[in-house]
Formats: structure tokens, sequence, C-alpha cells
């Protein structure tokens, strides 16, 4: 039997009870104890707050693991307790509820749920009376109150249960005494969940990346080669009517990803898949993580279609798990692949690529071309696939079936 990595010690300059975690020594510290409550998060009680949460997932029918942690860093700004819970789910490997708390000071709360014995994640969310007014939940109360409500079917709690957990002394927010004591992580110390594509695949995609340069003699760009540009463009200038500005995509992400949180909110997603459930989770997280990222006005073109691709490979997760969502490899903002294209690869051997109607029907009609240009040394245009960023490597999802853990580890790496 292949025993557990050890959880990580803490710094020499933290207390013995703030370490820093790591997702993996995070991971192993739950398998061993799935209640992990750090003195910062346990609201003045933290023995207390741990048996308590302790004793209300014994007996559970699924497995629960609950991380009130400090964060140990390199997540999104927006939600990242929703990003460390999907993180941790892959690296246990355990379907279950799990559920994720990294601020004490305002409560809030990240969850996921795999497998079919456990309600879907929106299932358990408002299903109780609201919030007071003047209400201060503290992380460990907000995470009682939700394990509780899973427990109980995602039914509402009783009155009397309810009002223990958002009055009651063990769980109502004192405020923390210990955050300035408690040193912020150092850079770093967030490790990378390993993950990939199969070695063959990687090939392949590897391949692929290095010699569609030769798109021109697909769907000859004869435009591109004189400089002179007619397909998208990663500035705010379009060439043509239907080249958007990187601002008009985030735009477009940002409204579909309102559409898919209100389709969340209205429908399970407990008859998923717990592949195809984590998938959609992942999805929506990377995209709002890609979104968070900069302003508006600073939006970056090749984020803000991942996000879009991101938001739809989501989308149709929910709606048609069966039939992943693959985009037009030449350009994403044509929309989804429908069709293929067969581009050389090495030597002799070629792979069929997805497109969408237009891509394909260039290879014979120059005038149709318009692949995803991008700016490279010296300014010159050159399709985004020459490059060795994350969506040069993934074709935007289009030969990635894991488009969402690409784009996170490489966000993380980044930092």
């Amino acid at each position: 039997m292949t025993s557990l990595p050890p959880a990580p010690q803490p710094r020499d300059d933290e207390p013995l009870d703030a370490p820093t975690w790591s997702v993996e020594g995070l991971a192993a510290a739950l398998r061993e104890d799935p209640v992990i409550v750090q003195e910062i998060m346990g609201n003045g009680q933290r023995d207390a707050v741990d048996d308590a949460l302790t004793e209300l997932i014994d007996g559970a029918d699924f497995p629960v693991y609950v991380a009130l942690v400090q964060s140990p860093g390199g997540f999104a700004d927006d939600r990242p307790e929703d990003e460390l819970a999907s993180l941790l789910h892959a690296e246990i490997g355990e379907d279950g509820l799990y559920v994720v708390s990294l601020d004490p000071d305002v409560g809030h709360l990240g969850w996921q749920t795999y497998g079919a014995e456990v309600p879907g994640k929106w299932d358990i969310y408002g299903v109780n009376a609201p919030y007071a007014d003047d209400a201060s939940p503290s992380a460990a109360g907000a995470a009682a109150e939700l394990v509780a409500t899973a427990l109980n079917d995602a039914e509402p709690l009783p009155g009397d249960q309810l009002a223990e957990y958002r009055t009651g002394d063990l769980w109502v927010d004192r405020g923390s005494t210990l955050s300035e004591d408690i040193s912020a992580p150092t850079e770093g110390t967030y490790a990378v969940v390993a993950t990939g594509l199969g070695v063959g695949v990687a090939i392949v995609a590897w391949f692929v990346l290095r010699t569609l340069a030769r798109w021109r003699e697909l769907a000859p760009g004869a435009a591109v080669a004189r400089g002179v540009p007619t397909g998208t463009r990663p500035d705010t200038v379009a060439d043509t009517a239907d080249a958007p500005t990187a601002q008009d995509v985030r735009r477009r992400a940002e409204k579909e990803l309102s559409v898919l949180d209100r389709a969340l909110l209205r429908r399970s997603t407990a008859g998923l898949d717990p592949a195809h459930e984590q998938r959609l989770d992942g999805s929506r997280t990377a995209a709002r993580t890609l979104l968070d990222t900069t302003a508006e006005q600073d939006a970056d073109l090749l984020e803000s279609l991942g996000a879009l691709v991101l938001v739809r490979s989501a989308q149709r997760l929910l709606a048609q798990p069966s039939t992943p969502y693959r985009p037009c490899f030449f350009n994403p903002w044509h929309g989804e692949g429908t069709a293929r294209v067969a581009a050389p690869v090495g030597t002799g051997d070629q792979v069929d690529l997805p497109a969408c109607e237009r891509c394909r029907r260039a290879q014979s009609r120059q005038a149709l071309s318009d692949p995803l240009l991008v700016r490279g040394r010296l300014r010159r245009l050159r399709p985004y696939w020459e490059g060795d960023d994350v969506w040069a490597r993934t074709g935007f999802g289009a030969i990635s079936d894991d488009l969402w853990r690409t784009v996170l580890e490489d966000r993380r790496a980044a930092r």
C-alpha cells in the first residue's frame, strides 16, 4: 500500500496552528481527517468548531470534505474557494461534497458536488430562509449550514437548527484576531496539480501546432503574407465587419456566463457523470478566472476568446454532455467546429481538425480565409497557433479535452 505524503510543515515565521497548505498537502491531510479547520478560521473556538463539523458529517451517506484554511495564494481574485474545491476533488479523486472557505472575515464559501448520491451543487444553495440584514455569518457557520442542508437532502433545515448556525455562540462571526499576526504565504507555495494529455495525444498536438503554419497551403493566406490583415485582430481596430475587438469578445463571454449561471441555479447537475460535472465546474471557474484578470478596457483578445470557449464548453456539458464543444481551430470566434479539415503533420501524415464551415470552404476559396491573427515579433501578424502560449498548445480546446485544467495551471505557473 502506497503511503500518503506528509502534510506540509509551516514556515519558520508561522504559528504552528496556521500552516500554509499546498493542494497536494491539503488533500493528503483531508484523506486522513475530512475536516481541516485552522485557528484563524475557527471563529475563536477552532477545536469546538472542528469537533462539531466532524460530528455533523459522521454517518453521512456520501463523503464530505471541509477545509477552512488560510489561502495559499495563486488563485483568481473572484471566488478562489470554487477553484480550490475543484482541485481538491481532482487530487483526492473521490466523489462527494467539497466545502472550502479561505476568508475568515467575510465567510465566503466555495463548494463542489460530485456523484449521483450527492445533491447537486445548486440544489443546496438558497434553500433556507435568507439571512437577516444584520447577520454576520462566520466561515464555520456558513459551512455548517451548507453541509447540514446537503445532508438533509437539500431540504430546508428545521428552524431551531438553522437559528443555531446563524446565531449560536459557536458559529456567529466574532471578528478575526489572528489575521494581523499571520504572514501571507510566500510566492510559490501553491503546488501545481500535475495533469495533461496522454503522451500520444501530446505528440500529435505538438506536431500539429508546429506545422500548422502550412495553413496557408490549406487556405492560401496571401493577404497575411503581404502583411495586410484580413482576419480577426488582437486590438481595437477591426478590418472587417466580422472581426471583433477584445472588448466585444469579453462582453459576449460575460453575457453567456451570466446565462450559464442562471441555468445552473434552475437545473441540478446531479445526474451528470462525475467526470462531466468536474469538467463543467472547472470550465466555469476557469472562464471566471480569465474574465477577472483585467478590466474590460484592458481586455486581452486571446484570453477573452478562451473564456468564451470555456463558457460554451460548460453550456454544452449541461445541455448535451455526450457531445463536447469543439471550437473552430482556425478561428474560435467563428463558433463550433462542425466540419473537419485535414492538416499536414510531419512527413506525409495528416490530422483532422475541427473547423467551421467557412474555414472548411476556405481551402478552395481564398476570399473566405479568416484565421485568428496575432502580432508576434516585429509586430508581424501571424496565425495564433504559431505561438507558444496555452491557446496555441490547446487550439482553444479544439485539440484538448481538458482546456480548463491547462488554463488554470498556466495561470498559476505565470504568477
